[in-house]
C-alpha cells in the first residue's frame, strides 16, 4: 500500500499517503513497489509482445490505424492493460507493414511509453523511451522522452537523475515555444511531482502553481491538466498541514474530472481519497466517510476486491470512523485492508505495520488493552525488519 502518514506512535491513525493522479504521473495509493512487482510486469509484457506478433501477421495500414485508435481510446478512459494490449499488436502489425513512416514508429513508442509508465513496467517503459530518443526527429520528441525518463527515474527513487531529465526536456520546450505553452506547463508539474517526493513541499507548491497558470490562461477550462495541477498543489498543501487549503485544490480538481472523464476513471477515485484525507484532517469526519466511499466505490469496480488500492480505500475509511467514534465500523474496514495487503504486499510490508498499528488503536479505544498491545507488537516487529531501528515510524 504506500508508505504511511504518521502521526503520534501509538495510539493514532495512520494513513495511507495521498497520491497523485494517473493524469499527474500517476503515484497509486497502494504501491505495489519492488523488483518482484517490476519484474512481474516486465514478464506480462514480453508475453504481451510475443502474442501481438503472432496476431498482427498480414494485417493493413487501415487496421493498423484502427487499432492505434482504439488502443488510445482505452488509455483515455484509464483502461491501461487493454491499452497496451492493443497498442502492442498495432506496433507490431505497424512493424510488419512494407512501407513504414518512421514519425509514426515514434507515435506509436509514445503511447507505449505512457501505458507502460501506467502499468508500472518501468523496464520496458525506459526502453520505449531511449528508443524514441533514437528514432526522434523533432525536438518535441526528445523532450517527450526525457520527460518520460525523468517520471521514471523519480518512481525508481533517483531524484537527482529525474530532475536531470526534466531539465533537458524544459531546456528544448522552452527554446521552441517558450514560456506560456502547455508542454512547458507539463514539465513544470512534472518537476513539481519531483519536489514534492523529496519532501520540499513549498517548491512543488511553487512548480505546480506556475503550471496552472499557465494551463488557465492556454487551455479549456475544463481540460483534465489543469485538475492535475490542483490535485498535485492538493497534495503538497496537505503534507504541509494546510488541509483546508488542500480541500480548496482537490474541490477544483474534482469539479473538472467529475465533467471530463469516465465516472470510473482511476484519477476521480485517487481524488476523491486524498479529499477524504484533507477532510478527516479537518475534523469533518462525516464528509471524508462519504468521500472514501465514493473512492472505495470506483477502485471496487475497476480494480476488483484484492487490490492493493482498494486496501487504501478500507484503510482510510477506517480512519475517518475512528475520527467519527464508530469503531466497530473501523475495525470492519482495517481488518479487509489487513487481508488485502497481507495477500498482496505480504506480511513484511510497511503497511501491513500501520494497519497492525491502526487495529490497535481501535481495540486500545475499545478498553481491550491485551488485543492492542498484540497488534502493537506486531506493528513494532514488521516496522523494525523492513523500516530500520532509526526510522522516524519505529522511533
Amino acid at each position: 500500500c504506500h508508505r504511511v502518514v504518521g502521526l503520534s506512535r501509538f495510539g493514532s491513525m495512520k494513513r495511507l499517503l495521498p497520491s497523485f493522479a494517473v493524469l499527474a504521473l500517476a503515484l497509486t495509493a497502494c504501491e505495489q513497489g519492488g523488483e518482484s512487482v517490476d519484474r512481474e510486469a516486465n514478464d506480462e509484457s514480453e508475453k504481451q509482445e510475443l502474442n501481438a506478433q503472432a496476431s498482427a501477421k498480414g494485417l493493413s495500414t487501415e487496421k493498423v490505424e484502427r487499432l492505434y485508435s482504439q488502443a488510445t481510446e482505452f488509455y483515455q478512459k484509464g483502461k491501461f492493460p487493454q491499452a497496451k494490449a492493443v497498442m502492442t499488436q498495432a506496433y507490431a502489425a505497424f512493424e510488419q507493414l512494407p512501407n513504414k513512416d518512421e514519425a509514426n514508429r515514434v507515435n506509436f513508442l509514445r503511447e507505449l511509453c505512457k501505458t507502460s509508465f501506467q502499468l508500472r513496467e518501468d523496464k520496458k517503459a525506459m526502453e520505449y523511451a531511449n528508443q524514441i530518443l533514437t528514432h526522434a526527429k523533432t525536438d518535441e520528441d526528445k523532450a517527450f522522452a526525457h520527460s518520460q525518463l525523468g517520471s521514471i527515474r523519480r518512481r525508481q527513487g533517483e531524484h537527482e537523475q529525474a530532475l536531470e531529465h526534466h531539465e533537458k526536456a524544459l531546456e528544448l520546450r522552452l527554446e521552441d515555444l517558450g514560456e506560456a505553452h502547455p508542454e512547458v506547463g507539463g514539465i513544470y508539474h512534472d518537476v513539481g511531482i519531483t519536489w514534492f517526493e523529496q519532501g520540499e513541499y513549498d517548491r512543488a507548491i511553487s512548480y505546480h502553481e506556475q503550471a496552472l497558470s499557465i494551463w488557465l490562461n492556454a487551455l479549456d477550462p475544463k481540460d483534465p491538466r489543469i485538475a492535475s495541477a490542483y490535485h498535485g498543489t492538493g497534495i503538497a498543501y496537505g503534507k504541509k498541514g494546510a488541509h483546508g487549503k488542500a480541500i480548496a485544490n482537490y474541490r477544483e480538481a474534482l469539479a473538472i474530472w467529475e465533467q471530463s472523464l469516465d465516472s470510473k476513471h482511476p484519477d476521480l477515485a485517487t481524488a476523491y481519497n486524498n479529499l477524504g484525507v484533507a477532510q478527516d484532517g479537518m475534523a469533518q469526519h462525516e464528509e471524508a466517510i462519504a468521500s472514501h466511499k465514493k473512492a472505495l466505490s470506483i477502485r471496487l469496480s475497476i480494480l476488483g476486491p484484492t487490490d492493493p488500492d482498494v486496501a487504501a480505500s478500507y484503510s482510510n475509511l477506517g480512519s475517518a470512523y475512528v475520527g467519527a467514534n464508530e469503531f466497530d465500523q473501523a475495525l470492519v474496514q482495517h481488518k479487509k485492508a489487513l487481508a488485502i495487503c497481507l495477500q498482496s504486499l505480504g506480511s513484511d510490508h510497511p503497511s501491513v505495520a500501520a494497519i497492525y498499528n491502526n487495529i490497535g488503536g481501535i481495540h486500545s479505544q475499545n478498553g481491550e488493552p491485551d488485543k492492542a498491545l498484540e497488534h502493537y507488537r506486531k506493528c513494532l516487529a514488521i516496522e523494525l525488519k523492513s523500516l530500520g531501528p532509526e526510522h522516524p515510524d519505529v522511533a
